[in-house]
């Protein structure tokens, strides 16, 4: 998410966007600002009109449809936090029969000790449920996601990663923290240096146990120590939730595959009764990038994907976003979902393949260049049409304002635009991360989160993430304000 996350490409306010190689490589000067939790922009008073209150120093009029709903709108502590990195939808952790989220800073605090930071919030008000902060240098929050039910109470868990940074005398670190009182359930601890944990997620039932079970990747496995780019093939780890050992690994094929820079859940595609594994390969085929769905069984190898010409050994092929993304055919079997952020000279793209065969089903370019085309994710059918649509982000596009970001929400039948948030705020690179929420008010319409995080990687603002939803039907798409 170099971003977007290690890989990400860092936002320069002036007008140009100095991408760096990998997030490892991240050195900015801290400018430190103490500050107290994320402030909530106010919600519950009445409803927000595109804005938040005066009160709040984050952007008034963030979009510039006036279609879009913000229900809570939240800014970081400190510039160079790295507020909004990741998001990730959770379960119902406070069994008020509303999905919670959380949102992550990994840089925590403004670059200096990178400790990293993670926020869970209620989806039902907005408010703050739980605070984790990571050890000096840990980089905590770097990846996050759903864990499922990990220790079999009842209450969905949650896990998260501290990877660390590729070169430090660190060992990346996996935390499973219980849902129920945010306690430690799980916690596995890498080699130093491969980036244990660069990208997670929750892994479903491996094993058939009946607990829960987690995806970690190791993008810098087996990589020689200074070499610069990482040389290693990577790795993807499935561990039980119910015992902490090793269910199975997978190593990249080749020296430089990088394999584990994304990983992520797909429901059963090969129809033997256990969810599979996605993950990408961003260094394979000359820096190309491959991805691969993984039997969740045994690691097994069920598809191959690839991107499409032109090939411009972009390393970001399946590095976060390689998951599974709905059913987008409406086959009855899940698809893929792999994000290229910076494919195609800057300009991005994504790919949707078939969960059944692994054949491309639909790609996304970008509509202008250099619009970063990668962030997103499955959407769960907006329309009532039978497929399952898409969520997906351009976080460099200057449609609007000069690197302002933009998202829009697809169609998975047709790849028609349905919803559009254009990013008002230039440089702030809206659409950093984006993912739906489900329906947080019980108002019948998907919640959608927007993070934006241009200007913090710009060391002029904090971070900014939005709670939207869009007012007009889908494909019912007004012009600017």
């Amino acid at each position: 998410m170099d971003m977007m996350r290690d890989g990400k490409r860092l936002l320069s306010f002036i007008g140009l966007v100095v991408f760096l190689a990998v997030a490892f490589a991240l050195a900015l000067p801290a400018q430190a600002q103490n500050g107290d939790e994320p402030r909530r922009m106010p919600s519950g008073l009445a409803p927000l009109r595109n804005g938040a209150s005066s009160s709040s120093g984050a952007p008034k009029k963030p979009f510039f449809q006036r279609s879009i709903r913000i229900l809570y709108s939240y800014e970081g502590e400190n510039i160079f936090d790295g507020f909004g990195w990741a998001g990730m939808a959770l379960g119902d952790l406070n069994g008020d029969g509303v999905r919670d989220f959380l949102i992550t800073a990994p840089f925590y605090d403004g670059f200096v000790t990178q400790e990293g930071r993670v926020y869970v919030y209620s989806g039902a008000d907005g408010s703050l449920l739980h605070v984790h902060t990571g050890d000096p240098g840990t980089r905590l929050g770097y990846s996050a996601a759903d864990a499922g039910d990990v220790n079999a109470d009842g209450t969905p868990d949650y896990v998260v990663s501290a990877p660390g940074a590729f070169g430090d005398q660190i060992a990346g670190r996996v935390v499973v923290y219980s849902g129920l009182d945010h306690s430690v359930i799980r916690e596995w601890i890498g080699d130093v240096g491969i980036a244990f944990g660069y990208w997670i997620d929750g892994a479903g039932d491996l094993n058939g146990d009946g607990h829960d079970d987690v995806i970690v990747g190791a993008r810098f496995q087996g990589s020689t120590p200074g070499v610069l780019p990482p040389d290693g093939p990577g790795r993807v780890y499935t561990f039980s939730g119910a015992s902490g050992d090793v269910i199975w690994t997978r190593d990249g094929f080749d020296a430089g595959d990088q394999l584990g820079g994304g990983v992520g859940h797909i429901d059963d595609v090969n129809d033997d009764g256990v969810p599979d594994v996605v993950a990408g390969a961003s260094g394979a085929d000359n820096n190309n990038g491959r991805a691969y769905v993984f039997s969740g069984a045994n690691g097994s190898v069920v598809h191959t994907l690839a991107p499409t010409a032109p090939f411009t050994s972009s390393r970001t092929y399946g590095v976060f976003f390689a998951r599974g993304g709905g059913d987008i055919d409406a086959d009855g079997t899940e698809d893929v979902y792999v994000g290229d952020y910076n494919g195609v000279n800057g300009d991005g793209r994504v790919y949707i393949y078939s969960g059944v065969d692994g054949s491309l089903l639909r790609q996304f370019d970008a509509e202008d260049p250099a619009s970063g085309v990668g962030p997103g994710r499955g959407v769960p059918d907006i329309n009532g049409d039978g497929h399952d649509d898409l969520v997906i982000a351009s976080w460099t596009s200057n449609s609007g304002v000069p690197f302002g970001g933009k998202v829009g929400v697809y169609s998975g039948a047709d790849g028609s635009l349905l919803h559009l948030a254009t990013g008002r705020v230039p440089g702030d690179a809206l659409g950093v991360d984006a993912l739906p929420l489900g329906d947080l008010n019980d108002d019948g319409r998907e919640e959608y989160m927007f993070t934006a995080t241009g200007l913090d990687f710009s060391g002029l603002d904090v971070g900014h993430v939005y709670i939207v939803s869009f007012r007009t039907p889908p494909g019912v798409i007004p012009g600017p304000r």
